[in-house]
């Protein structure tokens, strides 16, 4: 079973997800400029996530993004 998430953020809010043991998640950015687990991410990128662990999300500017929670391959 997959859930799919679509979120926010305005310029400098923080999100944090914790995706559960053996799990990944994948998120999408559509709009705006994000930092990721300290990784710069613009429109257009994406980032994979495995195994519990945790997603940190703080919009540089205000973005658009979509999150992946996925099961197990």
């Amino acid at each position: 079973n997959m859930a799919l998430y679509a979120t926010k953020l305005s310029e400098r809010k923080q999100l944090t997800y914790a995706l559960k043991h053996n799990r990944s998640g994948y998120l999408q950015v559509v709009a705006g400029e994000v930092e990721v687990n300290h990784q710069h991410l613009n429109a257009g990128d994406a980032a994979l996530f495995v195994d519990g662990e945790a997603i940190e999300i703080t919009a540089i500017k205000a973005a658009e993004m979509l999150l992946f929670d996925l099961p197990p391959a």
